[in-house]
């Protein structure tokens, strides 16, 4: 190969390692204002969790069902609701009003019910209705809740003689107030009595009646048990939890009830006056109804106890006693101002 040729230019002088200055010092940042604190944000507000009220029910070994107080029965409901959801009823239900459910719950008992019945949910409900105890929707809705959204609930059901474990330990059966029932095998007097006794024990409690001075002569009645917060319906008796201890008690429970309502400083309408002078015979008579379903056999207890007392004259001195004695909260309303 050819001779390279001979480099006749200098070689590039080979730049420095270092600079021969230094770099130039950056310029200080200038350091930002101190901001305020940051707020903290405010959360959305939590959806309320509802609140279930029930009869815990024990399935026996033969096919019957033990009910509190009531002791075996064939069960209301237990039936249809373990046709639809292939489980066994673990409380009825169809005692609480208002019942608050949440939407998911509808949705997703339809679909369990679709595959337990393994066909549409059109024809599934044609087996559920052929039940010679025919169904309840309330019923079958909260016992899917009860197994498959147990968290999302909080359940307060009244324990049997036969309850074990969570049902009596007080997860399950701390009794707590109903303010709304059926009105079915109740007289007009019953009617009556019962509105009467709903404001009297909430004015007492609150502070709040509309005649004050009347206040202090019926006070005593305060600590009377609330008939319709503590009963179950009309059927007579009161719901206690012995084994729970003084949190048990009825008179526990109303008192809660009525302190989480003074939290809302609730005030009377100017229509109260009127709605309490009503005499018995304004309401419509529910001891009789033309009703045809199995609910009749409620009816007829409820309507021989009505019977009853009519003809004896022999309602409880519990009615007879705060009816007298809370007409003064609200007698003579025009020499008085609303709270």
């Amino acid at each position: 190969p050819p001779p390279r040729p001979h480099r006749t230019s200098p070689r590039p002088p080979t730049p420095p390692l270092w600079p021969s200055k230094p770099y130039p010092k950056p310029r200080p940042r200038p350091r930002p204002s101190p901001s305020p604190s940051p707020q903290p944000r405010s959360s959305p507000r939590a959806a309320p969790v509802p609140r279930i009220i029930g009869k815990h029910t024990v399935y026996l070994p033969d096919g019957r069902v033990w009910w509190p107080r009531d002791g075996p029965q064939n069960g209301r409901w237990a039936e249809a609701t373990r046709t639809a959801l292939g489980l066994n009823q673990v409380a009825d239900f169809m005692y609480n009003f208002p019942v608050l459910i949440r939407r998911d719950t509808f949705r997703l008992t339809r679909e369990h019910i679709v595959r337990t019945l393994n066909t549409t949910f059109e024809e599934a409900f044609k087996i559920i209705a052929m039940e010679k105890r025919s169904y309840c929707q309330i019923n079958i809705l909260l016992n899917y809740a009860f197994y498959f959204q147990h968290d999302l609930y909080v359940w307060h059901l009244q324990s049997t003689l036969i309850s074990e474990g969570d049902f009596v330990s007080g997860r399950y059966n701390v009794p707590v107030a109903r303010v709304a029932a059926h009105a079915r095998g109740w007289s007009p007097e019953i009617l009556h009595s019962f509105l009467i006794q709903g404001y009297c024990f909430a004015c007492l409690a609150l502070r709040n009646c509309m005649n004050r001075s009347a206040m202090a002569d019926v006070q005593r009645y305060a600590s009377w048990h609330h008939n319709v917060l503590l009963s179950w319906d009309q059927l007579g008796y009161i719901w206690k939890e012995k084994a729970l201890g003084p949190d048990g008690e009825p008179s526990a429970v109303q008192s809660a009830h009525y302190a989480a309502i003074q939290v809302l400083q609730p005030r009377w309408p100017p229509s109260l006056a009127r709605v309490l002078s009503r005499s018995a015979s304004y309401y419509a008579d529910c001891s009789r109804t033309d009703d045809v379903s199995f609910c009749r056999d409620g009816q007829e207890i409820s309507h021989r106890r009505t019977e009853q007392r009519r003809g004896r004259q022999n309602f409880p001195k519990h009615h007879l006693a705060v009816v007298a004695a809370c007409r003064s909260t609200y007698y003579n309303t025009s020499q008085t101002s609303l709270p």
